[in-house]
C-alpha cells in the first residue's frame, strides 16, 4: 500500500454491513474494529491534553499553538530551519587559570596544588588549623607573658641589653656597622691584602713617584713656599725654654705651647697600693696593685640592676614583671600620662569600634539579653547562636543557615528551591500528613468533576465522557473533521481511499515479494539486527546517515576521489628500525626519548606500497641519538635545497614528507640536513 493515498481507494459498498474491520491504535498498539463495534462506542466529546487544545462539547475545535521558549506546541518551519542551521560539536580541550591546573585535552584532569608562601592554591587542613589558633587582631599582653620576636618597629626606652650576648646579627651602616659579617676589601693600586676576615693585612708594593713643585707652611711654620730647595722650620713661640716646676701651661690649636709658668701646686710621696671596688654586674682582676700592674674590669654575667640602667633580671618574663611592679591578675600596663603602671583596663580608653569584628563566636560572653552596640558588623558561626535575636531586618547582614532557622539563600525562588529538596518536574508541594514534600500529584487528592467549561467532560466514566464529548450520538456514525469542527457524521465515500491490493485476510494468504514501490522491502531475507534491515550491501540514493556511535569508516572519500583522513595526526611509536607500511599514511612515526638509540626509518618503494599522491607522513625523534629517514628506490628531495637521498633528524626535530609523484617523494622540517 506504499504511496497509495486514501483518497485514491476504491469507494466502498453503501450502506455498510457493521462487519467491515477497520484499523485503530489504542494505547500503543494497532488493533482492529468492526463498524458495529464503532457504532456502539460512538465518541460523544472530545478533550484535548497539552498542547493539543480542544474547544469542549459536542463538537469541539482541536487546535495547537505553535511552540515558543515557554509554549509547548507544534514546530513551525521558520523553528526548524533555525535550529537545522545551528551548529555541533563537541569539547576538544580544557584549558584552566592559576591556580587551578588543567591537564588540556578532551578529557583533562583538573587539580590545584595546596597553597604555600609562593604559590597560590587551596587552603590546607594543617594549614586552617595553624592560621585558626593564630591569636586574634587586638588582643592584650597581660603581665608576666614574653614578648618574643617582633618583626618590625622600633625598640625604645630598653635596659638590661648586654652588648656582648644581648647583640646578634649584622649591625647596618647607618648604625655605625659595616653592614656584613664578612667585609669584601678591594685592594688598590700599590696595595696588597693577605689573610681572611677578620685577620687581614694591609700592605703597599711600591712607592709613588714624580716631581715636588712647591711646599707651603701653614700656622706655626716658616720658609715656605719651596719651589725647588729650602728648610721648614717651627716658628718660636713667647715660651722661654727651660724647666717649669707644676708648670701652668696654654697650647694652641697646632699643639704649641704658647705660654708656661711655674705652679704652686704639687706635693711628694710615693703610692703604695691601688685598690678596685666595682658593682656586682662587673667583676676586677689585678687589684689591689702595690708596685706595678694592670686592673681588669669585665662584665661578670650578673644581671644589670634597674638602678644602673638594667632589669635585674636574667629572662624576658622575668625583667616584665620586675618593671611592672607588683602583679595583680587581670590588669594590663596602662599610661597615666605620666609613668607606666599595670591597671585594670578603663571604660573611657575602649574606643568604639565602626569596623568588622571578626573571630570566633566563642571569644564573646554576655549575660541574658546583653546588647552589643556600636558594632556594623558581627559575624557569628551558628553553632554559636543561641536564643532569640531581636532588632529589625537591617541590622542582619549576611544569609542565615537551615541550622539557625533560615533558608541558607537570598532569593525568593533559591529558598523554595532549597527548602524543598530535589527537584523533580511536574512534581507538587503535597503533605503527607506529618512533612510537605514534593511529589506526584495522586488521583485521590483530586475530588468531584470537571466541567466542559473548565476543561473537564462533566462526567465520571470513559464511556459517558465519550458520548458527552460527541453530542448527538446516532447509530453508524463515526468522529469525522468537516474542516471546521470534529462532530458525529457518517462516513463520507470520498473519505475513503483507494486500496489497489487486498485489504482483508492475514499476511499468510500474501504470496510472493512486495516490491519497494508497493510498500514491501523487495526481498526475502535480512541481514544484522534492528529496525528496517534491507538486503545485503543496499544502494542508498543521498542518505542521511546521521552520527554514528561506533564503527570503522573504510573506502569512503571526503569529494569523491580523495579518502576520508585523521582529525588529528595518529602516533606509530617506533624503537627499532622500521619500514612504512599503508597503513602510516597521515600519521607521525615516532622515536620515544626511551630508546636512545640511532634508529632508521625507511620509505618503501612505490611498486612496493603505493600511497597516493598527497600522502604525507610526519618523522619525530625525542632521542640525543639520529634517526636516519632513508627510502627504499623512489626519490626523496629535501626542500628549498633540492638535494636527494637519505636524511638525518636531530634530537627534538621533526619532518614530514609529502608524496608529490609516483616515486617522488619532498620532505622538510626543523632539525633536519
Amino acid at each position: 500500500m506504499a504511496n497509495v493515498k486514501i483518497s485514491q481507494l476504491p469507494s466502498a459498498t453503501t450502506p455498510l454491513g457493521g462487519t467491515e474491520v477497520l484499523p485503530i491504535v489504542q494505547g500503543t498498539t494497532t488493533k482492529k474494529v468492526t463498524v458495529n463495534e464503532l457504532r456502539s462506542t460512538a465518541v460523544t466529546a472530545v478533550t484535548g491534553t497539552a498542547p493539543v487544545v480542544s474547544s469542549g462539547g459536542t463538537t469541539p475545535a482541536i487546535s495547537m499553538a505553535a511552540a515558543t521558549s515557554s509554549v509547548n506546541g507544534y514546530l513551525t518551519s521558520t523553528d526548524w530551519t533555525t535550529f537545522n542551521n545551528k551548529g555541533s560539536g563537541s569539547v576538544t580541550g580544557v584549558t584552566a587559570t592559576s591556580p587551578v591546573v588543567s591537564s588540556g585535552g578532551a578529557a583533562p584532569v583538573i587539580s590545584m596544588p595546596a597553597a604555600t608562601s609562593s604559590v597560590n592554591g587551596y587552603l590546607t587542613s594543617a594549614d586552617w588549623t595553624t592560621f585558626n589558633a593564630k591569636q586574634p587582631a587586638g588582643s592584650y599582653l597581660t603581665s608576666g607573658g614574653p614578648l618574643g620576636t617582633p618583626s618590625s618597629g622600633t625598640a625604645t626606652n630598653l635596659t638590661g641589653l648586654p652588648l656582648t650576648t644581648g647583640v646578634t646579627g649584622i649591625l647596618p651602616v647607618a648604625n655605625g656597622g659595616n653592614g656584613t659579617a664578612t667585609p669584601s676589601l678591594v685592594a688598590g693600586t700599590n696595595v696588597t691584602i693577605s689573610g681572611s676576615w677578620p685577620n687581614q693585612t694591609i700592605n703597599s708594593t711600591g712607592g709613588g713617584s714624580g716631581t715636588v713643585t712647591s711646599v707651603a707652611t701653614g700656622t706655626g711654620l716658616t720658609g715656605g713656599p719651596i719651589t725647588t730647595s729650602g728648610t721648614v722650620s717651627l716658628a718660636n713661640t713667647a715660651v722661654t725654654a727651660g724647666t717649669y716646676t707644676a708648670a701652668n701651661i696654654t697650647v694652641d690649636a697646632q699643639g704649641r705651647i704658647t705660654a708656661a709658668a711655674n705652679g704652686s701646686g704639687g706635693g711628694g710621696g710615693t703610692v703604695t697600693s691601688v685598690a678596685a671596688t666595682v658593682p656586682s654586674f662587673l667583676s676586677v682582676t689585678g687589684s689591689p696593685i702595690t708596685t706595678a700592674g694592670t686592673l681588669a674590669i669585665t662584665y661578670s654575667g650578673t644581671a644589670l640592676p634597674i638602678a644602673n640602667g638594667g632589669t635585674g633580671q636574667t629572662t624576658a618574663a622575668a625583667a616584665i614583671t620586675a618593671l611592672t611592679g607588683s602583679q595583680t591578675a587581670g590588669q594590663y600596663l596602662r599610661s597615666d600620662g605620666t609613668n607606666a603602671a599595670l591597671a585594670t583596663i578603663q571604660a573611657a580608653d575602649v574606643p568604639t569600634l565602626n569596623q568588622n569584628t571578626t573571630g570566633t563566636a566563642a571569644n564573646i560572653t554576655a549575660s541574658s539579653n546583653s546588647t552589643l552596640t556600636t558594632l556594623s558588623a558581627l559575624s557569628l558561626p551558628g553553632s554559636q547562636v543561641s536564643g532569640n535575636i531581636s532588632g529589625n531586618a537591617a541590622n542582619v547582614t549576611g544569609v542565615v543557615a537551615f541550622a539557625n532557622g533560615g533558608t541558607s539563600q537570598t532569593t525568593a525562588a533559591a529558598a523554595i528551591t532549597a527548602l524543598t529538596g530535589a527537584q523533580t518536574s511536574a512534581y507538587y508541594l503535597r503533605s503527607n500528613g506529618t512533612n510537605a514534600t514534593l511529589s506526584a500529584l495522586s488521583a485521590a487528592d483530586l475530588t468531584g468533576v470537571v466541567a466542559f467549561a473548565n476543561g473537564g467532560t462533566g462526567e465520571t466514566t470513559r464511556q459517558a465522557a465519550m458520548d458527552a464529548l460527541a453530542g448527538a450520538v446516532t447509530s453508524g456514525q463515526y468522529l469525522r473533521g468537516n474542516g471546521t469542527d470534529v462532530i458525529m457524521a457518517a462516513i463520507q465515500a470520498a473519505d475513503v481511499p483507494t486500496l489497489n491490493q487486498n485489504t482483508t485476510g492475514t499476511a499468510a494468504n500474501v504470496t510472493g515479494t512486495v516490491a519497494v514501490a508497493n510498500g514491501g522491502t523487495g526481498v526475502t531475507t535480512s541481514t544484522g539486527s534492528g529496525n528496517n534491515v534491507l538486503s545485503t550491501s543496499p544502494t542508498l540514493v543521498t542518505p542521511i546517515l546521521g552520527t554514528p556511535t561506533s564503527g570503522t569508516l573504510s573506502n569512503c572519500t571526503v569529494d569523491g576521489t580523495n579518502s576520508v583522513g585523521y582529525l588529528n595526526i595518529p602516533q606509530n611509536s617506533q624503537s627499532a628500525a622500521y619500514t612504512l607500511v599503508a597503513a602510516d599514511a597521515g600519521k607521525h612515526i615516532f622515536h620515544p626519548s626511551t630508546d636512545a638509540n640511532a634508529r632508521t626509518f625507511t620509505i618503501p618503494a612505490n611498486s612496493s606500497v603505493a600511497y597516493p599522491i598527497g600522502t604525507a607522513i610526519t618523522f619525530v625523534n625525542m632521542t640525543s641519538q639520529v634517526v636516519t629517514i632513508a627510502i627504499t628506490s623512489d626519490t626523496l628531495t629535501l626542500s628549498s635545497a633540492g638535494t636527494s637521498g637519505s636524511r638525518s633528524l636531530a634530537q627534538y626535530g621533526s619532518a614530514t614528507a609529502l608524496k608529490i609523484g609516483a616515486t617522488q617523494w619532498l620532505i622538510s622540517g626543523s632539525g633536519l640536513t
